[in-house]
């Protein structure tokens, strides 16, 4: 998924870490586990111009039981990660109710029908997806007219090997909307400041009524906002495309970038009650 908003977001970083020099980058892996009570489906996809290193056909079963690993390439990548929920299959056109798929997001509309000036709409993920898209009518001239959209999901955005130096940059972005409780935590580090980022709160269950996206059994499966409420509730996610983390991050070589789904606990400056200061983030290890 690549929606603007999380392209401005994160350009700030990728420009900084563009440049690159002759000097070797460690290896490094990504990997996602599944604690929630349901399977996820990751997504894994490179910006323009950058090698895929997953096919994006596997499930992870949940309770912990899902785990994976994936390699870097050797030289600078970037790219963003999600976690699929309600997925149909494991395979790449799987119909997923959060989190889509590639390659596009299909818009298909219809006007002046039946004799009677009526306009169709919807937005179909039948093909995949790649960028979210909503329609809506306005001035209407009657009839029932809702707006309808592509499910929003909570992004992962992750750049490795950069300035030379082996330096990794992470994010957990829900300015386009949150779906999967996830925190990126840089394991076996090589040095400089590498705190663990993102959510562990599940913010569908307390999501305003009219921004809850309602999956097959009617329960919220996905959350479109607001900003403040997703700020309040996960200070160390980014919320808006002008936001940054609290915490200062500048991570060399990690062997390891994992992703927990549904992180259950996560310790950030104000629940260390140390003022604010850095030292009350901690890296989170998923080893049950």
């Amino acid at each position: 998924m690549a929606p603007a908003t999380t392209k401005l977001l994160f350009l700030g970083i990728l420009l900084a870490l563009a440049a690159s020099s002759s000097t070797p980058a460690s290896a490094t892996t990504l990997t996602l586990h599944n604690l929630c009570p349901y399977p996820v489906w990751p997504l894994i996809t490179p910006n323009t111009g950058f090698p895929s290193i997953s096919d994006n056909t596997g499930r992870l079963d949940g309770g912990g039981r899902g785990l994976v690993s994936f390699h870097f390439p050797p030289s600078f990548w970037a790219g963003r990660v999600v976690a699929r929920t309600g997925c149909s299959s494991s395979g790449p056109r799987s119909r997923c109710e959060t989190g889509g798929a590639p390659p596009a997001t299909v818009v298909q509309l219809v006007v002046h029908a039946e004799g009677q000036d009526l306009a169709a709409y919807s937005v179909s993920l039948v093909d995949g997806f790649n960028v979210p898209a909503v329609v809506s009518p306005q001035a209407v001239g009657g009839g029932q007219c809702p707006t309808g959209g592509a499910p929003p999901a909570t992004v992962v955005q992750l750049v490795v090997h950069a300035e030379g130096q082996d330096l990794a940059a992470y994010s957990v972005s829900l300015v386009d909307g949150f779906n999967v409780p996830a925190v990126v935590s840089p394991q076996a580090v090589g040095g400089g400041q590498c705190p663990a980022l993102g959510c562990a709160a599940d913010l569908n269950a307390g999501c305003p009524r009219a921004q809850r996206v309602a999956g097959a059994g009617g329960a919220a499966v996905a959350c479109r906002g607001p900003a403040g409420y997703f700020k309040d509730r996960c200070p160390l996610t980014r919320t808006t495309p002008a936001d940054v983390e609290p915490v200062p991050q500048r991570c060399f070589g990690p062997g390891e970038l994992k992703i927990v789904f549904c992180q259950s606990a996560m310790v950030n400056a104000a629940a260390a009650g140390d003022g604010g200061e850095a030292g009350g983030i901690r890296t989170v290890v998923a080893d049950n």
